[in-house]
């Protein structure tokens, strides 16, 4: 989902502390989930409420919605602006607060506070928050779109065949390959798994790689408000030794991230990942999948 926010420092302390309750409790924790159109969900508690989660790697900070954060009894917000799809959203920063996942690990993270209610409302479903990078960067994560299972293993851990470099910022980004019609690019991809569209790229990337793209105008629902965008297909883009093809594109991406790199193209999102599984070594800065 990609929101903005201010720097992760308050939150690094979070990180070694989930980490470690999972060497604990007995190494990885696997966590059972269910994929809807793409986005992963699973169950969380904070405070004195437990509810439905995405699992956002795209979201720097984990964000609790704002009427689960009062039925959860979070006080002692402090108000902030947030910054993403759609505009401008207020918000509040929470004090650190206890966020566990049903089955598996729990950290102190420091979370936004949003209404969530309009992203809940076009997905259909309950989203009570989103389970950000704060807290997923202690782990080696591996999310099986396949079984909607997500695996939590403490520290780096032994990478695949095909394993790529990973960047991790404030969020994780890949190195990947796009071709559209005879263009081919390469350029740095931000992994937003709480992106409800394969590929998402920043207008001005796409701009300039594809002058003359095919698409149709459309909405996208953000946390801020509803975002214009620019619907079509690319024909193929290979990452971490994986072609994949004729993925449905947005063009119209007006935000870039602020850990954004020069290099950088856009999201891929969390439908792009369909039957497949893919492994983010936070603390190994390695990405591959299966």
């Amino acid at each position: 989902m990609g929101v903005s926010r201010r720097t992760l420092l308050a939150c690094l302390p979070a990180l070694a502390a989930a980490g470690s309750d999972a060497a604990e409790r007995g190494g990885p924790l696997t966590v059972q989930g269910d994929v809807r159109e793409g986005l992963l969900f699973v169950q969380a508690a904070a405070g004195s409420a437990a509810g439905r989660f995405m699992i956002d790697t795209g979201a720097p900070v984990s964000c609790l919605d704002k009427a689960f954060a009062d039925r959860a009894g979070v006080v002692g917000l402090s108000p902030e602006g947030v910054r993403g799809p759609g505009g401008m959203q207020q918000g509040w920063i929470a004090p650190p607060t206890l966020l566990t996942l049903a089955g598996g690990p729990r950290a102190s993270v420091a979370p936004s506070v949003l209404d969530l209610s309009p992203v809940a409302r076009r997905m259909g479903a309950e989203l009570s928050g989103l389970i950000g990078s704060d807290f997923l960067s202690g782990f080696t994560t591996t999310i099986d779109y396949r079984t909607a299972r997500v695996r939590f293993a403490p520290g780096a851990t032994s990478p695949g065949v095909h394993a790529v470099a990973m960047r991790v910022g404030r969020t994780p980004y890949v190195s990947a390959a796009i071709t559209y019609g005879a263009v081919h690019r390469t350029a740095e991809f931000q992994i937003d798994t709480g992106a409800n569209t394969p590929v998402v790229f920043y207008r001005q990337f796409s701009s300039a790689a594809f002058p003359s793209i095919r698409s149709t105008p459309a909405s996208q629902q953000g946390v801020a408000g509803v975002a214009q965008s620019q619907l079509g297909t690319i024909n193929s883009l290979d990452i971490a030794g994986v072609q994949l093809l004729d993925l449905p594109a947005d063009f119209a991406d007006d935000l870039a991230p602020d850990d954004a790199s020069r290099d950088y193209a856009g999201v891929i999102g969390g439908p792009a990942w369909r039957g497949r599984q893919i492994t983010l070594d936070y603390p190994g800065r390695r990405f591959w999948i299966a």
